[in-house]
């Protein structure tokens, strides 16, 4: 068979793999987290002038962990364990076991795609099965659960480990309606199944701490976590000095090295919740800082800065699930208090009121401003309603999270009226910084940081404007720093965004050469070299990216088509039986070896992927 009859072939078995690839290459997290960009030939060649220095990396010794605290601080680490932090992650059959796994432990979304949870010989498996319309099945994909991420208060997900490669799975437990469901961020029957990666910056709010190869973004050691759930550290900091600070003989030797964060003046003292409890619209890190940098007493713009827009209060009312420090900043509490008031003001992260306890617990807070003697309640004592209200209720209604599904949220903002939702003054820039540096990297970071952002704005709300508007930021401190590989990577996925295929792939390739095993530039070109005729180089990417990271299906049709149209079918009918058995929901590569094995004479083979094929196809 000729070159161009092998390609219409395999065009038509690939055509909507291309579509499907482009959509999911293009939300990955990994992506929003690279570099990169080169001047035109008649611009004249840029100097290394680095004019911001990296800031020295935060220590990663002196952590012993919590059970070292037990001993002297027995009594509040006892009333520790009620806590949700305490618990915002372990081992997947924990102590605490907040799940059904008796009842309704199947669901489908959609008809279908039906997801299962099996608990046997000790172990949690999860499933999704595919089925055809006659309810045949087509495949039964399982997978091994390691970890629960959550307290369970609300819900939990669950994390696959493979070898220090985390990801996440599509199936959840929401606890409010007690029932499994597709993870958030998961839409029925469009989604990344077990194959979204869990990166740097989400392990970070819900782990104590990690074990992982320094320098190496999103890769963890085999037993990635040193303690799974947050602990003393988080809050207090490395515990090794200040044990051996009350063990020496002269205590009068400087102050005690442990962190009270009450002690720190309010932006530190805020910071330490923030650091896991501000998102934002995009929270992107500082040039040189890493996802787990932070160490109480630093301020947040110290590593992050933070992109915020309005109080993320949707018209109808809902509200976005980590949203809680921008809605306190616009309360009049909070303005009023002359930094005073802090999420401490009214939480106790050391203990955490049981159910019957939680409004008596919360109305004490408010008084503690409002007067407990003074009731300034402008409804009536003796109205219908009183008996049923508290300030609470009223003041910070509970509101459905549109990002979580099955949860609902407090309003933070404490307003006056909980059925009127005021309107707050928009910003003058739409994406407004929280807190902005004022340190001597300000000035390359602020625009760096926006330019980051705006890529991925570019990526998740398909608005190619923000690229356009990424560049004009970026483009400018390359001249500052031509070693900035993140800087470099992120020019060039603008680039690609924008069409101009031959300027990302130059400025990815040269961000790969800083850093030979960036994922993002690796994955990214690939595309570009199959989109653009490329094979010979795309095929050579491909294989790089899958050494690092052999978890991602969709690759895989990408370098299976490529080595169709090169002539290599012993290499495509390799990777793309390893891509079934990674993602069997890639029908388009059985098709291709239903052609391949017909080609070859292998009736048999090419029979059994026609089949498989056939129940992927809609009916006639």
């Amino acid at each position: 068979m000729t070159r161009s009859q092998w390609s219409i072939i395999i065009v038509l078995f690939f055509s909507v793999t291309l579509v499907t690839a482009g959509l999911y290459l293009r939300t990955d997290p990994k992506e929003k987290n690279a570099d990169s960009t080169p001047p035109s030939k008649s611009q004249p060649e840029e100097k290394i002038t680095l004019v911001h220095k990296i800031p020295p990396a935060s220590s990663t010794k002196g952590f012993v962990g919590s059970q070292a605290c037990q001993e002297c601080h027995a009594e509040i680490c006892t009333t520790y364990q009620s806590h949700p932090m305490s618990f915002s992650s372990q081992p997947v059959l924990g102590d605490l076991v907040f799940e059904d796994y008796e009842h309704k432990t199947s669901f489908r979304s959609p008809a279908t795609h039906q997801y299962e949870v099996e608990k046997k010989d000790g172990k949690v498996y999860h499933h999704e099965q595919r089925m055809t319309p006659q309810d045949k099945l087509i495949y039964d994909k399982a997978k091994p659960i390691d970890f629960a991420i959550g307290s369970g208060k609300r819900g939990r997900s669950y994390v696959i480990n493979h070898a220090g490669l985390l990801f996440m799975s599509p199936i959840s437990w929401y606890t409010g309606k007690q029932r499994w469901d597709l993870s958030p961020g998961y839409q029925p029957g469009q989604h990344k199944q077990f194959e979204r990666r869990l990166i740097d910056g989400c392990i970070q709010c819900h782990i104590g701490s990690v074990s992982k190869t320094e320098g190496v973004k999103d890769q963890f050691d085999s037993m990635p976590f040193k303690e799974v759930a947050i602990g003393c550290e988080r809050c207090h900091g490395p515990g090794e000095q200040h044990i051996q600070w009350h063990l020496a003989s002269e205590k009068q030797q400087g102050p005690d090295p442990i962190v009270n964060p009450v002690d720190l003046p309010p932006a530190a003292r805020d910071a330490v919740c923030y650091q896991c409890h501000l998102t934002g619209e995009g929270r992107i890190l500082r040039y040189g800082r890493g996802e787990f940098d932070f160490r109480p007493g630093n301020l947040i713009e110290d590593l992050w800065i933070v992109f915020q827009e309005g109080d993320r209060i949707t018209a109808t009312g809902d509200t976005q699930a980590v949203s809680q420090v921008e809605q306190m900043h616009q309360s009049q509490c909070y303005q009023k208090s002359a930094g005073q008031m802090g999420c401490i003001s009214c939480h106790d992260p050391h203990q955490f009121p049981a159910e019957t306890d939680r409004v008596q617990y919360f109305e004490k807070r408010c008084l503690q401003c409002h007067g407990q003697t003074t009731n300034e309640c402008t409804r009536p004592a003796d109205s219908p309603e009183q008996a049923n209200e508290s300030c609470i209720s009223c003041h910070m209604p509970k509101r459905s999270a549109f990002s979580v599904p099955h949860t609902s949220l407090t309003d933070h903002r404490i307003i006056r009226n909980k059925s009127q939702s005021p309107q707050t003054s928009a910003p003058t820039e739409r994406f407004t910084v929280f807190r902005k540096p004022e340190d001597e990297n300000a000035a390359y970071d602020l625009p760096r940081a926006r330019g980051f952002f705006y890529v991925s704005l570019a990526e998740t709300r398909n608005d190619l404007h923000y690229a356009q508007q990424a560049l004009q930021l970026l483009l400018p401190l390359l001249q500052q720093d031509s070693t900035d590989e993140e800087l470099i990577t992120q020019i060039g996925l603008a680039y690609n965004l924008l069409g101009e295929k031959a300027k990302a792939k130059a400025i990815l390739e040269r961000a790969l050469k800083l850093n030979p095993n960036s994922e993002a530039a690796l994955l990214k070109l690939t595309a570009i070299c199959h989109d653009t005729g490329d094979y010979k180089a795309g095929i050579e990417y491909a294989k790089r990216f899958i050494e690092l990271n052999p978890w991602r299906g969709q690759i895989y049709g990408r370098l299976v088509h490529m080595s169709g149209l090169t002539n290599q079918f012993d290499q495509g009918i390799e990777y793309a039986n390893r891509g079934l058995k990674i993602n069997p929901s890639i029908w388009q590569l059985h098709g291709w070896l239903a052609q391949v094995y017909g080609q070859r004479g292998e009736t048999e083979l090419s029979q059994q992927h026609q089949q498989k094929l056939q129940q992927f196809l809609p009916q006639r």
